[in-house]
């Protein structure tokens, strides 16, 4: 049942996160995202599951930004953001990898798909695609 409460709690936040996407504003996000770390960080026993809905959220949040500024733009610009946004997932890529080693040495004992591991990976994770989310947004 609490399972079912949460996936519902997701599914709104993740709507109303959409409908930011439309007309977004930093604070906006910033506050969505600040109430879904808290909303995370309450879900006693389930923060990595939690934290991995919000990655989702955010990966979500920043199709559309990233949608949204293409659709704005001039045929020129609109490559040079697909260019800009390709190499972003490369470096994201790559950060994610690294992230992954450090929570791996973060306190020796982390293990590969365990509640600690993925709850400190999938934060790293969510910081750093929340950061693009942002950048987007702001060039809106």
């Amino acid at each position: 049942m609490k399972k079912n409460r949460y996936k519902k709690l997701f599914v709104f936040l993740l709507l109303e996160i959409s409908l930011y996407a439309q007309s977004q504003t930093r604070a906006d996000v910033d506050r969505l995202y600040e109430q879904q770390l808290q909303h995370c960080a309450d879900a006693t026993g389930h923060t990595d599951q939690c934290n991995r809905r919000l990655y989702d959220g955010l990966d979500s949040l920043l199709n559309v930004a990233y949608k949204n500024l293409l659709s704005k733009l001039s045929p020129s610009k609109r490559s040079a953001l697909q260019k800009e946004e390709r190499n972003w997932i490369k470096k994201r890529d790559l950060q994610f990898q690294q992230f992954e080693k450090e929570v791996n040495t973060h306190d020796g004992t982390s293990v590969p798909g365990t509640e600690i591991y993925d709850t400190f990976l999938y934060e790293k994770k969510n910081e750093l695609v929340r950061k693009r989310v942002l950048q987007l947004i702001e060039r809106l």
